[in-house]
């Protein structure tokens, strides 16, 4: 799942067992991530750095790389 909603897009994917992309946006920005209990998969700065050659390799991988918050 793409989105980027932590509390909608991201918490549903996750709680249905998807690997999540979260894509940061006004609604959601890097400094946001510290409050929630859980995290996604992978986060990247728009959307995009989809096109970034192997990303899709690296989520079906769940190879974490673009996860640069922690």
């Amino acid at each position: 799942m793409i989105g980027d909603t932590m509390s909608t897009d991201i918490l549903g994917a996750d709680t249905m067992g998807f690997t999540t992309v979260l894509t940061l946006s006004v609604i959601t920005k890097r400094v946001d991530l510290e409050q929630f209990s859980y995290a996604p998969d992978f986060v990247i700065d728009s959307i995009k750095d989809l096109l970034e050659p192997g990303f899709f390799q690296d989520v079906i991988r769940k190879k974490n790389r673009y996860n640069s918050f922690e």
